[in-house]
């Protein structure tokens, strides 16, 4: 939301508390404008036009939509009313397509069985993902591992802290 006018004019300024009170509100304010309607479409819809074309248009629009977000991101920092209204059809799309068909086609297709017994091995994945991801980045990043990528610059919050304190050593001339 770093592009959204909230963001900019409201969220810079007053206490953390406000802060996070006014970012809360124009995260309110993008739902009730894309994620709702996106919702009710998509149930006033689904049985005249599909699931499949439903899902297909929403990640379409949703390309197109992030496509522009990000072509003209530059462009949208000044532009506040034209970010919202982007973000809001963005928003939309997303709840009028993947998300709302990607729920129903599993309610439809598998019984109630099997459906509540694929949730631990889910579960199971999900929990197992960070460990994994972190992981394949730790040997990634040491040299001589068969996985070693010189792209990939090993910084650890000790070299963070360090050159942070060259910067402000350096800042004030010592």
């Amino acid at each position: 939301m770093s592009c959204l006018p909230l963001s900019d004019s409201l969220v810079r300024r007053g206490t953390p508390w406000e802060k996070l009170f006014n970012l809360a509100v124009g995260n309110i304010i993008i739902n009730v404008l894309g994620f709702v309607p996106g919702y009710y479409v998509t149930l006033l819809t689904i049985e005249k036009l599909g699931r499949k074309v439903i899902q297909l248009q929403g990640f379409l629009m949703a390309a197109l939509f992030l496509g522009i977000l990000a072509g003209k991101f530059d462009e949208f920092k000044h532009n506040h009313a034209a970010s919202v209204v982007c973000f809001t059809f963005l928003q939309f799309f997303f709840n009028f397509g993947a998300n709302s068909t990607t729920f129903c086609y599993p309610a439809e297709v598998f019984p109630t069985k099997y459906r509540a017994f694929a949730h631990a091995p889910s579960l199971t994945a999900l929990e197992q993902a960070p460990f994994f991801g972190s992981f394949s980045r730790a040997a990634f990043s040491v040299p001589g591992s068969p996985f070693f990528s010189p792209r990939w610059p090993v910084v650890t919050p000790t070299a963070v802290l360090a050159a942070e304190i060259a910067e402000k050593r350096a800042a004030r001339g010592i």
